[in-house]
């Protein structure tokens, strides 16, 4: 797992990680309680299986994130450099940056992370 990968779970995906001392591979991502500032009990995934940047599958449970949270995605591939383009949008102010990675997974993180960096939320 990658610190982008990690990023997404907590600023995005709005996930907490829980490590088990059982060992790292037992680590989870789960919901936070905002009452008790504990967990829901609701295991999300294993930490170590929730690869966004790498894997198209979780990438897009990022961009129905996203669409949950105002946003939607352009999403095109480059017929010149034959990386991907990605931007989220938001709704409201119709802001949202482009980002460009050579893989959609990456591209899709980026994107969605920079709009947590500007005045799109």
């Amino acid at each position: 797992m990658t610190d982008i990968d990690k990023r997404v779970a907590t600023e995005i995906m709005g996930w907490a990680a829980f490590n088990s001392r059982f060992g790292e591979n037992y680590n989870e991502w789960c919901v936070p309680d905002k009452k008790t500032k504990g967990m829901t009990g609701k295991v999300m995934c294993q930490q170590r299986d929730f690869n966004p940047s790498k894997n198209i599958s979780d990438a897009f449970l990022v961009v129905e994130r996203m669409r949950e949270l105002g946003f939607y995605i352009r999403l095109r591939l480059s017929t010149n450099s034959g990386d991907w383009i990605c931007q989220f949008i938001n709704i409201k102010t119709e802001c949202g940056d482009i980002e460009v990675h050579k893989l959609a997974p990456m591209a899709i993180c980026l994107a969605a992370l920079e709009c947590f960096t500007d005045e799109c939320t």
